[in-house]
């Protein structure tokens, strides 16, 4: 469990046992970090990634479950995600200003950012004592076993890419959707909308990655980064309203402002440079994206097609 998973499907498996297979993985991952991780912080790390990737796996192959199977994981796993976030959050504000701190070292012995950044180590420690306090793994611990025992009802009706296409059809339209609704107004919250639905379709092509492999690997690659871009910008704007809500109480004003002003510029050549990856990436229809993926999975099936090819030892996103 040390070396990496590649999460992918494989062209002999049917999409039912394919699902099945990388729930399990997931699970099964999910739970080894969650009680044999260095660090705490690493294991609610991992294990809330984890949930994200099987959710998203869900949403992928909706379409050909059982309807009340579907909403009974993917709540277990929202919930169970929830019981950690308070945690994880405070642990990402640790990390935003560490990183600015990396970014501008001409700001990292300052009085102020030294004195916010201790704050914030202090409330993130609180939160991660609270956490053992209420045994909170242990919660989570016992949702992923109960879910490892359902994985064998995650059945499917469909055989062929069907299974699949109504799922990608939907992630890659909500990411044209929220990317137009974040750029006519562009609020942390409309930007974090559209950052999940890119992650997404970055998890849910990786799962795909079989079908072309050069092709589908551009694509994860391309929204992987996508991904990192607006995932920055979300956890600068919550460092951005923390720095904003304490102003008031600063005791050095000067050093806080310095710092916000900081963020301000980081998450401005943020959002510009998702706006032209994003352009690029949600430039057709979502039924011709998904028909153009479709010809690639009939080319895999194809027994005289040299579309099908050995996929790298390693991926370039889409591992656990």
């Amino acid at each position: 469990m040390d070396h990496p998973i590649i999460l992918h499907y494989n062209s002999d498996e049917t999409p039912e046992q394919g699902t099945q297979r990388l729930a399990l993985l997931l699970l099964d991952h999910a739970e080894h970090f969650l009680q044999h991780a260095e660090s705490l912080d690493i294991g609610l790390h991992e294990t809330r990634k984890d949930f994200k990737k099987l959710r998203a796996l869900l949403r992928l192959v909706r379409s050909g479950m059982n309807e009340e199977t579907y909403k009974n994981a993917n709540r277990a796993l929202r919930d169970a995600a929830r019981l950690l976030s308070d945690a994880r959050d405070s642990a990402v504000l640790v990390e935003s200003i560490s990183l600015l701190g990396e970014r501008h070292p001409d700001i990292f012995h300052d009085e102020g950012f030294q004195d916010i950044k201790l704050q914030l180590q202090t409330r993130h420690q609180q939160q991660l004592s609270i956490l053992r306090t209420h045994r909170t793994t242990d919660q989570v611990l016992m949702v992923i076993k109960a879910l490892k025992d359902t994985v064998h009802r995650w059945t499917l009706d469909k055989e062929d890419f069907s299974a699949f296409s109504a799922g990608i059809v939907k992630a890659y339209g909500r990411g044209i959707t929220n990317r137009g609704i974040a750029r006519e107004d562009t609020t942390a919250d409309h930007l974090h909308e559209w950052r999940k639905r890119v992650k997404d379709l970055y998890y849910q092509l990786g799962y795909l990655q079989m079908i072309w492999p050069p092709v589908m690997l551009a694509w994860e690659t391309a929204l992987g980064e996508l991904a990192d871009l607006l995932g920055l910008d979300h956890d600068l704007a919550v460092l951005q309203q923390t720095l904003k809500s304490e102003e008031s109480t600063a005791t050095n004003l000067a050093g806080h402002r310095l710092l916000a002003g900081l963020v301000h510029e980081e998450r401005s050549q943020l959002q510009s440079n998702a706006w032209s990856l994003g352009r690029r990436l949600y430039a057709e229809d979502p039924e011709s994206f998904v028909s153009r993926l479709n010809s690639y999975w009939e080319a895999m099936t194809d027994p005289g097609s040299e579309v099908r090819s050995s996929i790298p030892g390693r991926s370039a996103g889409n591992t656990v």
